[in-house]
């Protein structure tokens, strides 16, 4: 069990080189292994062996347990020493349990003299040399057969670390070090010489011989006192003519000493820090010198707050930054009111913030789902597609790939070394944020928790910050904003994302066209929608309050919202209110009573500014939770108010101009309070019009800005206008469209029988042609009787003969008798004429036996009536005057008349046509006298007259007449000769002027020349006067003469009417 025959070797130094304890421990147990036994074991895989016991070759091999059980077994032999090896080796806790043992001795030498110390210093185990250094027998100072001590050896070699535990031990002979500071010099050394000789001689270089930097080699040894020594020499910045300045030629010791990589001792970066910054060189530049010197960028152009360690950083960020985070912008803030300031800032606590907030508590690392939610905090709503991601990808598959490119351990979380440079690649390593100060606290709540429940998609989210307690501690110390605004009284603080414009800059330095302002409208209102259907009213809309981010338009400024139905009017811009919020104080009582309301408000001349009354025109605010002893009440917050401020907000960026004139703040300038309170639905529609050109932007601005709230648009109603959607509705049209749809087909309809009547109109053109001649024929002979009228008739050419006077006196039935023989042969006459008037005097010639009983009758020996006829009306002229020469009696022995007249007899008894139709007629224009007290009737009583006329009024009457009609007009169809318009006449009393002219077509006699200048000659003999009982000679606008009392432009009107009947029963020249 010894020794191994074939290997030279025992299972039992086996064991004890494994580190199998177990078995050395049965093997001593059975009593027969020798414990301090030499063997040879191989020690590297090229075939090396050393000899040894059990214990130098456990020791060798760091086995503590199997030394452990060595040592107990009491006997066993140190030989050449295990410590020596176990130092040599670097194996500390072995030493330590070496050194533990009575019988090893520390200062056992080989026979080099060499000690464990020795063996320690040449090899550079540290620990080792610390354990030994511990023990009190050491013998620090041994000299081996070379003469070297340890710190000799150390010294040769450059070993700055060892360098410093034996300098460090104060049992070393401060004899030897000038030998050591010789032998580092010799060697070049040179951070060993700087070790050795900083604290008696003054530093000179700062690097070592390979060029390394003497701080990066002493990292782990520095101190306080040889840090100092060597940043004072390589400061990036330096006093230059009493300014501080940066050097350019400085050397990076001073961001490699603060550099997280190096193992400067944290203790040892703390105290420089302050050391540094507190030196009296630079203490008239202490603040400028704390930024440059983290500010300062190493030679890869990183700055100091991006290498350094944590503790470090904070450091500085809490002397930095405004809460140890926030590092604000210098110059004016981008926004001040009364009751808040807003500044820009650089966060550069944010990444860190929101890595925690959402890191596994257990781990500290970040899942794919905390990755998102990070992403989403910080604003980046959409990772970027490109040419390789398919457009249709959603975010959380791109943020799964981010997610995974970032993840370099390729697990299933994220370090927060991983995410911190995933942050510093996507947004840089600080995020750009908007702070809002802010002075009352009821202002800030109500902000808070509206920005909280609202889309972030509309408004303007909130990030995370620090806890209430850090800023209020924090605010106190702020310097003031600007240099003049004293942000101590400013108590609560949010933050929000870093904007791009407001809305008034985007409208005053960009200029959007048409569209694009459109676009942004559309934006606002769909902000608005998700405003109120979440129960709010935003209370002060306006161009300032609207920023963009994200290239989205996203409402801001919520410490003047109201739940609907809450008060509104805590806070305010005037220039926007609606008429409802304007109030008119009645008297110094309320102006009073109004003024005691505020307070000492009254004394605060911003406030009261904004408060007091103009005009005693005041708004209807309040102080939040004081809502009495006040002169007006209140006005319920309703979507109404924002709807009014959109409409001033699309006014003023469509025209250009406010709707009021107002201040910086969108206060109402002092004169316009009265006129902005007593606005009209009138004046708002008139200058609507006057200055809004597009009109559909023109009729939803007039829907928005009305005086009465509830007649206001709602703000789904303005999304749903034309104005935004740019759809019409088509209701109407639609309607329309189904009209021609039938229209069309009707119109096909009405093709198809063209087409058929255009082929029959083939036929008939030949003889349309002669029809046409026919009508030019007929109008030059128009022309020609129109010449000759106008110089031949020159006396009444149509009058009736009556076989009695129409003022007479007798019965009515006589009369009836009389009438219904005359007319009847008038009847025969008139029915027997040929249509052609070119024959008339020919049938007259042959007609002897037709004429001659209306002939006889009128020469019977009694005198006839001659009454003149109205040509234009119809009516018989009767005369008024008793003295008139009309009626002229006409004897039957008067053969000039008789001779001369027929013609115009003829003419007569066609305008008259009492006995045309039938011989009923008879007595119809008997019972017309009697009715109208005329003739032989004109005693007689006007009762019974018109019972007479109803009586002879009858049916068969007209359905005759109306038959008589179609025939004619279905007749003139057939030859295509052009219709007889119906005349239209004045009734003289009754029916008498309708039934005389009702008939048409009837041909005229062509008679002229002689006749007409007898007839003259007659006339001048009975009626010297010529004044032919009131008729007039007019011309018609066909060239016909006609004698009427018919003067004025309208009754001459009527003359072209009547004219074609005119033509028909007047005798023309032929």
């Amino acid at each position: 069990m010894n020794i191994n025959s074939t290997n030279n070797t025992t299972a039992f130094l086996e064991a004890a080189k494994a580190g199998h304890s177990d078995q050395v421990r049965a093997i001593l147990e059975e009593g027969t292994v020798d414990v301090n036994a030499m063997g040879s074991l191989l020690v590297d895989e090229y075939g090396v062996q050393k000899s040894g016991s059990a214990l130098m070759w456990a020791s060798r091999y760091n086995r503590i347990e199997t030394v452990l059980v060595l040592l107990a077994t009491g006997n066993i032999q140190a030989g050449v020493s295990a410590l020596s090896i176990a130092s040599q080796n670097g194996h500390s806790e072995v030493v330590y349990v070496l050194l533990a043992c009575p019988e090893i001795n520390v200062n056992h030498v080989d026979a080099n003299s060499n000690s464990a110390l020795h063996f320690a210093a040449q090899s550079g185990r540290v620990n080792a040399i610390k354990e030994l250094l511990s023990c009190p027998a050491i013998n620090a100072n041994l000299v081996n057969k070379n003469g070297s001590t340890a710190l000799h050896i150390a010294a040769e070699i450059g070993d700055i670390e060892a360098m410093n535990v034996l300098l460090a031990c104060s049992r070393i002979d401060t004899n030897i070090m000038d030998q050591a500071l010789h032998l580092a010099k010799q060697q070049s050394h040179i951070d060993v010489v700087v070790l050795l000789s900083y604290k008696t001689v003054d530093i000179e270089h700062i690097h070592n011989k390979d060029g390394t930097l003497l701080i990066q080699s002493l990292a782990k040894i520095l101190c306080h006192d040889l840090a100092m020594k060597l940043l004072l020499l390589d400061l990036p910045v330096k006093i230059l003519d009493g300014d501080l300045v940066r050097r350019q030629d400085h050397s990076f010791s001073w961001t490699t000493f603060l550099d997280a990589k190096f193992p400067v001792p944290q203790a040892v970066r703390d105290s420089c820090i302050e050391a540094i910054l507190n030196h009296k060189t630079f203490e008239s530049h202490s603040r400028n010198l704390f930024r440059e010197l983290a500010f300062t960028k190493d030679q890869y152009g990183r700055e100091v707050l991006e290498v350094t360690d944590s503790t470090t950083r904070k450091y500085f960020y809490d002397r930095l930054y405004f809460c140890g985070r926030y590092e604000l912008f210098e110059g004016p803030p981008v926004h001040v009111s009364p009751t808040a300031v807003v500044v820009f800032a650089y966060d550069h606590g944010i990444f860190n913030h929101v890595f925690n907030q959402h890191a596994d508590g257990k781990m500290g690392v970040l899942t794919q789902d905390g990755f998102v939610s990070c992403n989403q905090i910080l604003g980046r709503w959409s990772a970027e597609h490109n040419a390789s991601t398919k457009k249709n990808m959603t975010n959380s598959k791109l943020w799964q790939r981010e997610f995974a490119t970032w993840n370099k351990a390729s697990t299933e979380h994220m370090s927060k070394d991983e995410f911190l440079r995933f942050c510093a690649q996507q947004f840089g390593r600080k995020f750009k944020v908007a702070l809002k100060f802010m002075r009352h606290e009821d202002e800030y709540k109500r902000e808070h928790e509206s920005r909280l429940r609202l889309d972030s998609n509309v408004v303007l989210k909130l990030l995370p910050t620090v806890e209430m307690a850090i800023f209020q501690r924090h605010i106190s110390s702020l310097q003031p904003i600007n240099g003049d605004i004293d942000m101590a009284k400013y108590h609560y603080m949010l933050a929000m994302p870093a904007a791009d414009r407001s809305l008034e800059d985007i409208y005053l330095k960009e200029r959007p066209s048409d569209t694009k302002t459109r676009a942004f409208l559309h934006e606002i209102a769909f902000g608005l929608a998700c405003l109120h259907n979440n129960g709010l009213v935003h209370g002060d809309l306006k161009k300032l309050n609207i920023l963009r981010a994200d290239n989205k338009l996203k409402l801001i400024d919520f410490d003047a919202s109201t739940k609907i139905g809450d008060a509104l009017g805590v806070k305010f811009s005037s220039g926007i209110l609606p008429p409802e919020m304007f109030y008119e104080l009645k008297g110094p009582d309320e102006i009073c009573q109004y003024e005691e309301y505020w307070g000492d408000q009254v004394n605060d001349s911003k406030r009261w500014n904004k408060l007091k009354p103009r005009n005693n025109f005041i708004i209807r605010t309040y102080r939040r939770g004081h809502t009495g002893d006040l002169p007006y009440s209140l006005v319920e917050a309703t979507p109404a108010v924002d709807m009014w401020s959109f409409g001033c907000l699309m006014y003023q960026m469509l025209c250009g101009m406010e709707l009021i004139p107002t201040d910086i703040n969108q206060d109402i300038v002092t004169d316009k309070m009265k006129a902005a309170a007593q606005l009209t639905d009138e004046v708002l529609h008139r200058r609507i019009e006057n200055n809004i050109a597009d009109e559909s932007a023109q009729h939803l601005i007039k829907q928005l800005l009305v005086v009465d709230p509830k007649n206001r648009s709602s703000v789904q109603e303005v999304l749903n206008h034309t104005y935004f959607t740019g759809a019409v509705d088509f209701s109407d049209m639609f309607s329309k469209l189904a009209e021609i749809e039938q229209s069309n087909k009707t119109l096909q309809h009405q093709v198809e029988t063209l087409e058929t009547e255009i082929k029959a109109t083939a036929v008939y053109q030949v003889q349309s042609t002669d029809e046409i001649t026919v009508e030019a024929t007929s109008t030059l002979e128009a022309a020609m009787q129109g010449i000759h009228e106008s110089n031949e008739v020159v006396v009444p050419t149509s009058f009736a003969l009556l076989p009695f006077k129409l003022d007479q006196t007798t019965s009515a039935s006589l009369r009836n008798q009389q009438l219904h023989q005359f007319l009847s042969l008038g009847k025969d006459v008139l029915g027997g004429l040929p249509k052609d008037k070119n024959k008339v005097m020919d049938w007259i010639a042959g007609a002897g036996p037709v004429l001659q009983p209306l002939l006889d009758e009128l020469k019977r020996g009694q005198s006839m009536y001659l009454y003149l006829i109205d040509e234009g009306t119809g009516e018989i002229i009767v005369p008024e005057e008793h003295a008139s020469v009309y009626p002229i009696e006409i004897p039957t022995t008067d053969d000039a008349f008789w001779a001369y007249g027929m013609p115009w007899v003829e003419k007569g008894l066609v305008l008259l046509k009492a006995g045309v139709a039938c011989i009923k007629a008879t007595t119809k224009v008997g019972s017309y006298m009697e009715a109208h007290h005329l003739g032989p009737w004109a005693k007689e009583n006007k009762d019974q007259n018109e019972d007479t006329t109803k009586e002879i009024d009858t049916k068969d009457d007209k359905q005759k007449m109306s038959s008589e009609k179609e025939k004619k007009v279905e007749q003139k169809k057939t030859v295509n000769t052009k219709q007889i318009k119906q005349v239209e006449t004045k009734k003289l009393k009754d029916d008498i002027p309708e039934w005389i002219l009702s008939h048409k077509d009837v041909p005229a006699v062509a008679v002229r020349g002689a006749e007409l200048r007898q007839l003259k000659k007659w006339f001048l003999e009975h009626d010297p006067e010529q004044s032919y009982g009131g008729l007039k000679r007019v011309m018609t606008d066909q060239g016909n003469i006609l004698w009427t009392i018919l003067d004025t432009v309208p009754e001459r009107a009527r003359l072209a009417e009547i004219e074609e009947l005119v033509q028909q029963i007047a005798p023309s020249s032929t």
